[in-house]
Order: C-alpha cells, then sequence, then structure tokens
C-alpha cells in the first residue's frame, strides 16, 4: 500500500509541478507582452516628441528663411528710399541755389534799371 501511495504522491507532486511551471509560463508570457506594450508605448511617445521636435525646427528654419528674406527686402527698400531722400535733399539745395540767384538776378536788375532811370533823368536835364 505503500509502495501505490508513495507512487500516486510522485504522481500528484509532478501533475503539481508542471501545473506551476506551466503557471509561470503563462505569467512570464502577460509580464514579457506587458513590458513590449509599455516599451511600444514610451517609444511612441517618445518617437511622436521627436517628431515634433523636428516639425518645428523644419517650421523654424522655414520662418528664418523667411525673416532673412524680408530683412533683405526691407534693407533693399530703406537704401532705395536713403538714395531718394538724399536726392530729394541736393533738389531742395538746388532750388534754393536757384532761388538765391533769382534773387541776385533780381537785385542786379534793379541796381542796373534805377542806374539807367538815373542816366536818363540826368540827360533829360541837361537837355
Amino acid at each position: 500500500m505503500s509502495g501505490v501511495s508513495l507512487s500516486r504522491l510522485y504522481r500528484d507532486h509532478q501533475a503539481a509541478q508542471e501545473k506551476k511551471l506551466e503557471q509561470a509560463e503563462q505569467l512570464r508570457t502577460k509580464v514579457s507582452q506587458a513590458v513590449d506594450d509599455v516599451s511600444h508605448g514610451l517609444l511612441d511617445s517618445v518617437n511622436i516628441g521627436v517628431a515634433n521636435v523636428f516639425a518645428n525646427e523644419r517650421r523654424l528654419d522655414q520662418e528664418a528663411k523667411a525673416l532673412q528674406s524680408s530683412t533683405q527686402k526691407l534693407s533693399k527698400q530703406t537704401a532705395n528710399w536713403v538714395s531718394l531722400i538724399a536726392s530729394f535733399n541736393d533738389a531742395l539745395k538746388e532750388l534754393g541755389d536757384i532761388e538765391n540767384w533769382a534773387h541776385t538776378i533780381e537785385n542786379d536788375m534793379l541796381t542796373i534799371s534805377t542806374s539807367l532811370e538815373f542816366i536818363h533823368k540826368n540827360m533829360d536835364a541837361r537837355q
């Protein structure tokens, strides 16, 4: 009787061990799957962050290029305005010079006219 019960105990023990091994393997598979899921989730969130950083970098590069282009256009326009104002200033100076010349000519003509009138009156008085 003891042989039968020892054999049975051995089989029961072995069945329990196999069941525990099977449960351990199932738990190991579940843990492995959970770790894979967490890893993929973390990698996906990191990849999304990296993708956002690259997208922002591209957008910043485009905006920097647009800003540089706008700055160059503004610089050219400012240079044109400075040139135009300088030309306008020169034209105003010339107008001032012409006005001064006209006043000088006018004064000279008045002097000549007065002198001619004086000469003409003196000639009429002598005759």
